[in-house]
């Protein structure tokens, strides 16, 4: 729908007509010697909600009361209504922000917690959140975006959820719903899975509709499909005790023999030891397979995969000690400069993602706040008063594909 489209049938618009100030949506921390283009101009001039409701056969959901707040007229906004025997949200939200985040036009930013996902598109200015049913289980949940979609999928063989733009969440289709990990694919509508059908040793390509392309890649041995990570082009890194591995249709490349320390769509980052003590910091470049090295350390213990932006220039990496940070990496001289979060880290994880032009770096290891950075800035801004989530966001996924 675009920006100034009037509304569809069954939509219901709630001005909540708030005028807030930067100071009121914003809060910003200093991130000292660390990314200088501004993140100006996210303030808040108004917030336009539209519910968007699914009509059932036999039940007519009740038009909202008039708000008496922004606040509470989302909490009820965003409630879920129930849909007979399957668990099917009703309702879904979209707000408009006075404001757009400089940089690229036209990518979105999907973020999920327990219960809800967010589509965030800063360049419009507009946020969709769905309420999600919740999870038949308590493990590992893998979260997967394409261009007009987000995939809720928990490892376990419990059934997950396909989100499309604008529409309430649903029971993913045929295969995508019988549990496992999920990956994004190299065309907008795949995703990468493991199915308990499946043999171990292999990742099939699936589309979102639940069918299966014909189409898949090997698990090289000593490897796990639970271990696998995006390569950011839409296939597939394993690591194993000889190396780590990106898998592609054309077979399996090694990357180095080291720890890949970071992964991006042009570069990687690893390390390379000889012996205990002789180690490097390697940049890898993905084309051709040229190398430098880089005169800094990287604390083993910080073992999490970061993230490289997509033009090359700098990665991203968790730091737990002393304090939670971020430490970025510029790819070329090695400089470092560090962000302290400003809380230690939950049991419920975060996430890191660069933005497709890299000017932007999200991240939502901060109890669940949604935080960003300019690539230059020196400021760190929680986004999440601003998007009004109402929920903890501990996954971040952006389309690798158009």
């Amino acid at each position: 729908m675009g920006e100034d489209d009037g509304p569809p049938p069954d939509v219901e618009l709630l001005d909540f007509g708030a005028k807030r100030s930067l100071g009121d949506i914003l809060h910003v921390q200093r991130w000292p010697k660390w990314l200088p283009i501004a993140l100006a101009g996210l303030a808040v001039a108004a917030v336009i909600a539209i519910v968007v409701t699914t009509r059932g056969p036999s039940t007519t959901p009740k038009a909202q009361p008039p708000p008496t707040s922004s606040t509470s007229s989302l909490t009820r906004a965003t409630a879920e209504l129930p849909d007979g025997p399957v668990a099917t949200t009703r309702t879904v939200v979209v707000t408009r922000l006075g404001r757009s985040l400089p940089g690229e036009q036209g990518y979105a930013l999907f973020a999920r917690g327990p219960g809800v996902v967010v589509r965030v598109e800063l360049g419009r200015g507009l946020v969709t959140r769905a309420a999600v049913p919740a999870l038949a289980s308590s493990g590992p949940v893998t979260f997967v975006a394409g261009a007009s979609w987000s995939l809720v999928r928990p490892i376990d063989f419990v059934p997950g959820y396909l989100i499309r733009d604008g529409q309430p969440a649903r029971e993913a289709p045929g295969t995508l719903d019988l549990g496992g990990p999920a990956y994004p694919g190299p065309d907008p509508d795949t995703a990468w899975i493991q199915t308990g059908g499946d043999r171990r040793d292999r990742m099939v390509l699936v589309r979102m509709n639940g069918r299966r392309t014909g189409v898949t890649i090997p698990v090289p041995a000593g490897s796990s499909p639970l271990a696998a990570v995006s390569d950011q082009v839409g296939f597939l890194i394993f690591s194993t005790n000889s190396g780590s591995y990106d898998v592609s249709l054309s077979g399996a490349r090694r990357i180095t023999t080291g720890t890949l320390r970071a992964v991006g769509p042009t570069r990687w980052l690893a390390t390379e030891c000889q012996g205990a003590t002789r180690c490097r910091t390697v940049v890898i470049d993905r084309s051709g397979g040229a190398r430098h090295t880089l005169p800094i350390r990287i604390d083993p213990a910080d073992a999490d995969p970061g993230v490289i932006s997509p033009d090359g220039t700098h990665a991203a990496l968790l730091v737990r000690s002393p304090r939670l940070a971020i430490d970025d990496v510029d790819l070329t001289t090695g400089a470092q400069h560090v962000l302290e979060l400003p809380v230690h880290p939950t049991d419920d994880g975060g996430a890191l993602i660069w933005s497709p032009d890299s000017r932007w770096l999200f991240t939502t290891y901060a109890n669940g706040n949604l935080y960003a950075a300019g690539a230059r800035s020196h400021q760190l801004i929680n986004l999440s008063p601003a998007i009004g989530a109402g929920q903890p966001l501990n996954q971040l996924a952006i389309p690798t594909t158009p």
